[in-house]
């Protein structure tokens, strides 16, 4: 599945929508999730050229790329926002 996140509703469709939040872009990221054959559920992250900042356990994600982590075991940053995988 995957989850396209930003601070307000476009034509993408967005699945999460942070509109209170401080420093997140219309159109910031999108998370997919991603079963492995062993059961394990991973988290990618992507920033969608949000312009702002996008973190994976505090390491930045530059611009139109992404980063791979274990849910429940993952803090992603949107902006000044911090979301904790579960």
């Amino acid at each position: 599945p995957t989850i396209v996140v930003g601070s307000a509703p476009t034509r993408s469709g967005h699945h999460l929508i942070l509109s209170r939040a401080e420093n997140v872009a219309a159109n910031h990221a999108r998370l997919d999730l991603i079963v492995k054959d062993d059961g394990v559920v991973m988290v990618k992250v992507t920033d969608l050229k949000s312009g702002k900042a996008t973190s994976l356990n505090g390491k930045r994600i530059p611009a139109g790329k992404d980063g791979m982590a274990v849910c429940g075991q993952s803090m992603i940053g949107l902006g000044d926002t911090t979301l904790e995988s579960v």
